[in-house]
């Protein structure tokens, strides 16, 4: 028989399984109620992606007449366009070169200062997006090929098409290191103003840049001028002339020429590369005024005209030979001695002049009468 006491304790034991069993139940009851009145529980969002943009190449040395392809890429963004810039500017401009929509670098037609500039993609959907590369620009080396003309008068200044490759509005033409005037034509071409030089380089300025090899330019000496333009015959004178580059080569003479034949020759006293010089010139007797034509008969011999030019080189002058002057009669012909008269002297009147002289056996007249 059990007690009293010991049914109350088994009554605790299968009470305590019970009541938590019957807790259990309401909870999962609470919970479908609450489901049932259209709230829930939801996830935070994701955070947001970040759109980046990266350009290659990073950096780039760039000569000028050539071109620099850059690409972009974005990511986190399903719009890969970009909008490019040079320093700064959209699409670039002739200061620094332009860039196209597609990422090609063209550099400016000369290099600025500072020599370096930053083109930058930034991304069309986030344009807080972007990437730049760093671009060093830089002179080509030119190089020079041709002359159009290859040969030109030392005396004048005359236009030299230089033809090549690699030339900018920023090359030089010189003669050894001194420039001298040239105008840019393009890539390929410079004219050039030049005299008296033999050699021509074309140089392009630093960064980058230097000489080309050099090109030869014939240069012809020219005779362009003569003083006096004519000397009686035998006669001692000192001819000026004027030209270019006179003295060059440095054996270099003028010739006297009658009929295609050479009758004298002098030696040219000037420096060589000089547009001016002298000439000590024994006036030549010309075929047919040989010393016994002046001489002989009552008229007076006729002038002859000669060529005078350079043995190597341009321009021909002509000079008149004169034969000397020639008396064919005098008035009186007779006098007592101690007699002071005036002598008339006849004959070749083109060959007297105000300078005359009139000789006796013992003394020279220096005031002779001239008409």
């Amino acid at each position: 028989m059990i007690k009293h006491d010991q049914l109350q304790v088994r009554y605790r034991k299968m009470l305590a399984p019970r009541a938590i069993q019957l807790f259990l139940f309401a909870f999962a009851i609470g919970l479908a109620s609450c489901g049932g009145g259209g709230s829930s529980i939801t996830s935070p969002p994701p955070a947001p992606q970040t759109v980046t943009v990266s350009v290659s190449p990073s950096s780039a040395n760039v000569l000028l007449g050539n071109t620099q392809q850059f690409t972009a890429a974005v990511t986190d963004s399903s719009n890969s366009a970009v909008t490019w810039s040079v320093n700064g500017v959209t699409g670039g401009n002739s200061t620094f070169g332009s860039i196209s929509g597609s990422g090609l670098y063209t550099p400016p037609a000369t290099v600025p200062n500072p020599p370096s500039i930053k083109v930058t993609a930034t991304s069309a959907a986030d344009t807080s997006a972007s990437a730049s590369a760093a671009v060093s620009l830089a002179y080509p080396v030119p190089t020079a090929s041709g002359l159009s003309p290859s040969s030109i008068n030392a005396a004048n200044a005359q236009t030299v098409i230089v033809t090549g490759s690699n030339f900018t509005p920023a090359s030089t033409v010189q003669i050894g290191t001194a420039s001298i005037s040239s105008t840019f034509v393009s890539s390929t071409q410079a004219n050039t103003a030049v005299a008296g030089v033999v050699a021509l380089i074309v140089t392009n300025p630093s960064p980058g840049g230097g000489p080309s090899s050099s090109l030869d330019l014939t240069v012809v000496p020219v005779l362009l001028s003569i003083t006096p333009t004519g000397a009686a015959v035998g006669s001692s004178i000192s001819v000026g002339i004027a030209g270019g580059d006179l003295a060059t080569p440095t054996n270099n003479v003028i010739k006297f020429t009658q009929a295609g034949q050479t009758i004298a020759t002098h030696a040219v006293s000037a420096s060589a590369g000089a547009n001016a010089g002298t000439v000590s010139v024994v006036v030549p007797v010309p075929t047919g005024l040989s010393p016994s034509t002046i001489d002989a008969g009552l008229s007076a011999p006729a002038v002859v005209t000669t060529v005078v030019d350079l043995v190597s080189g341009q321009g021909t002058q002509t000079f008149s030979v004169q034969p000397p002057p020639h008396a064919i009669g005098i008035s009186p012909t007779s006098a007592e001695s101690g007699t002071s008269l005036n002598v008339e002297l006849m004959g070749s009147f083109t060959n007297f002049n105000s300078s005359s002289t009139v000789t006796s056996d013992d003394q020279t007249s220096t005031s002779p009468l001239y008409r």
